[in-house]
């Protein structure tokens, strides 16, 4: 059985794609890679040995960074996903948000900002 995906001459190198798109991730938000360790719960560095290939990245890497920054697991991995610069109106203003919302340092303003958006989307 021959199997296109199977060949590693044409399979794409997602051990190369997948820093790239982390980084470019990141950078689309503003955040630095020191923001990225904190609001995906990594330890110091974490995001760093990613990016520069010093780490294996793997599954659960991933799908913290899904988990804080509300895009798709399929980002990594869909050969046409493009940089987030490409991405829908709606995705790039929820990115905008959500890097708005993680620059702000005081926990009090953060949580107060939260639940006035929670409140405003019930209506």
């Amino acid at each position: 059985m021959n199997h296109s995906w199977a060949s590693t001459d044409k399979s794409p190198d997602f051990d190369s794609i997948i820093p790239i798109r982390i980084t470019s991730l990141r950078t689309f938000f503003g955040f630095s890679a020191i923001d990225l360790d904190r609001i995906a719960g990594f330890r110091a560095g974490t995001t760093r040995r990613l990016e520069r290939g010093h780490q294996r990245v793997y599954t659960f890497h991933l799908i913290r960074i899904c988990q804080a920054t509300d895009i798709s697991f399929n980002f990594f991995f869909e050969l046409d996903a493009g940089t987030p610069h490409a991405w829908s109106g709606e995705q790039q203003e929820k990115f905008r948000l959500l890097s708005a919302f993680h620059s702000i340092d005081d926990l009090g303003v953060r949580r107060d900002i939260f639940e006035l958006i929670e409140s405003l989307g019930g209506q």
